[in-house]
């Protein structure tokens, strides 16, 4: 985290307003070890959300030998540990549907974005 809060103190000072991170976000204590390393800025956290055999399959594609072993492992712990936990501020369904999709939800339900007349 001490990286983040450096980044964003060299981001802000360079005129950026907003910051986006992609990580897993396993808990509340995870949230607030963010909040403290970016202070003062809007969190709204972004769950992006596929059954476990639709992960499985994506990891699959890209993934070879151990590698691929540890990340069928660690998707099932996520997976568990999200349903669990439920730190998300929106949750975005990315089963069957392409990146351009998802991203475009999330950029309109986040209200980054007003694409409905697009």
């Amino acid at each position: 985290m001490k990286n983040l809060a450096a980044v964003w103190i060299n981001f802000q000072a360079a005129g950026a307003e907003c910051l986006i991170l992609a990580d897993a976000v396993e808990s509340r204590d995870d949230l607030e070890r963010y909040r403290a390393a970016v202070p003062g800025a809007e969190m709204l956290v972004v769950l992006l959300q596929a059954s476990l055999s639709a992960l499985e399959r994506r990891l699959a594609q890209r993934e070879a030998g151990t590698g691929l072993d540890r990340h069928l492992r660690r998707a099932a712990e996520l997976v568990a540990q999200m349903e669990q936990n439920r730190v998300e501020d929106i949750l975005v369904d990315t089963e069957n549907k392409a990146v351009a999709a998802v991203a475009r939800e999330v950029l309109v339900r986040s209200g980054w974005m007003n694409l409905s007349g697009s």
